[in-house]
């Protein structure tokens, strides 16, 4: 939209003389660009978080499960051990 009396165009965040368009035009871009790469950045970051935690909970579910495997074997043990021992 070009406003009628200042030889300016409008644009939402202000007004940009006709002479200085392309350097508006370049610096919008850089910018753009730049928030492009922080985000990729953060999303990255983020990612990389997740696997490790991803990994520490696989390991901490590893050890539980080789703890109860644990539980499991003595409890069988017992059961078989109790007729020998007269525990019925």
């Amino acid at each position: 939209c070009v406003s009628k009396h200042s030889g300016q165009y409008r644009w939402p965040l202000g007004h940009v003389a006709p002479t200085h368009i392309d350097a508006h035009m370049r610096s919008v871009q850089i910018r753009h660009e730049r928030a492009e790469r922080q985000w990729r950045d953060a999303v990255s970051k983020l990612g990389a978080g997740a696997s490790s935690r991803k990994k520490e909970n696989v390991k901490m579910r590893t050890q539980e499960f080789e703890r109860m495997l644990g539980f499991v074997e003595d409890a069988g043990k017992s059961i078989i051990a109790a007729p020998l021992f007269g525990y019925e």
